[in-house]
């Protein structure tokens, strides 16, 4: 809330640096702000249209398939107690290498279609940030193998600014997953296997 300039600053972006629109705001838009109205300027209007209108958030880059997709596909790891609240986690790989992200919390499984190079929709109740109130919510899912070892998915909250990303490699011992958001946790989640996994989803 800006009194003197009798104006209230709302922010909505999704990003960890929470510092860095404040410096934006006493460098930029503070400076600029004057009783009376800026000049009309046509040209910096619609650069700033064309500029809007034009984000977005690119899909997750990797490859479609791996050496080992049939291997892990189905396998779902137990995890060790962690920040996520994620019991087990795994992926099925089906017909035209579609994956399926497989995450179980204390309460169910959550089945999720992941795009290859693009956003596959769907929707979830799974808790997305520590306001959810387990509403059933449009995603957006995007992942692809960035290493032989290590699938790669983003899930992106529509119509907010949570994007979650979840990282499985997988080894011989078993599975190392890493979670990150863009907000609200400062630094990611790595999480390993402990001793059980199971093929209850191969088929």
């Amino acid at each position: 809330v800006m009194p003197e300039q009798d104006a209230v600053l709302a922010a909505t972006s999704g990003i960890r640096d929470l510092q860095a629109p404040l410096d934006a705001l006493w460098e930029l838009l503070l400076p600029a702000m004057a009783p009376a109205a800026l000049p009309e300027d046509a040209a910096a209007r619609q650069g700033l249209r064309a500029r809007l209108e034009g984000l977005s958030i690119p899909p997750q880059q990797g490859q479609a398939t791996s050496p080992i997709a049939e291997a892990v596909s189905g396998q779902m790891y137990d995890l060790e107690e962690n920040a996520a609240g994620l019991t087990r986690v795994g992926i099925r790989v089906g017909a035209r290498q579609r994956v399926t992200l497989l995450l179980r919390d204390r309460k169910r499984t959550w089945r999720l279609p992941v795009g290859a190079g693009q956003w596959a929709e769907s929707s979830t109740r799974m808790p997305l940030s520590a306001r959810d109130f387990g509403v059933e919510e449009p995603v957006l899912l995007s992942g692809g193998w960035t290493s032989p070892d290590t699938y790669a998915v983003q899930l992106c909250a529509v119509g907010t600014p949570f994007l979650r990303s979840y990282a499985l490699q997988f080894t011989e011992a078993g599975l190392t997953l890493t979670v990150a958001s863009n907000v609200g946790a400062p630094e990611p989640v790595i999480v390993r296997m402990s001793d059980f996994k199971s093929n209850e989803y191969a088929n």
